[in-house]
């Protein structure tokens, strides 16, 4: 197949390893950018119908927007490499004001 051909909902996830969080406690997330444009970013969660081998077909974008997380702290972290004591601190740009859902929680990288 070619990009676009796939849709997640559609695959079996068998054998994949399933995180479980306690709900409202804090973790440690990341993710990279290739080309850095001055956007933001948000995470959302939508849990897995049935446990892990549910249908996929209930994971909507509005299975998303309710699973809207919100940030912790006011500090977000540059790192460049794998060496995570190569990181910086720097203070976290976030916004709730104009974002969808109303009330989540937007963050500029």
């Amino acid at each position: 197949g070619k990009y676009g051909d796939y849709d997640a909902r559609d695959m079996q996830f068998r054998g994949v390893p399933v995180t479980k969080w306690k709900a409202g406690s804090v973790v440690e997330a990341a993710w990279t950018v290739g080309a850095n444009h001055g956007g933001g970013y948000s995470y959302r969660l939508c849990k897995v119908p049935h446990g892990h081998y549910g249908s996929m077909s209930s994971l909507t974008e509005a299975c998303f927007q309710a699973g809207h997380m919100k940030f912790a702290g006011e500090w977000s972290w540059a790192q460049y490499g794998d060496d995570s004591n190569n990181r910086k601190r720097i203070r976290a740009k976030r916004t709730s004001v104009g974002t969808y859902p109303l009330g989540s929680q937007w963050t500029r990288n």
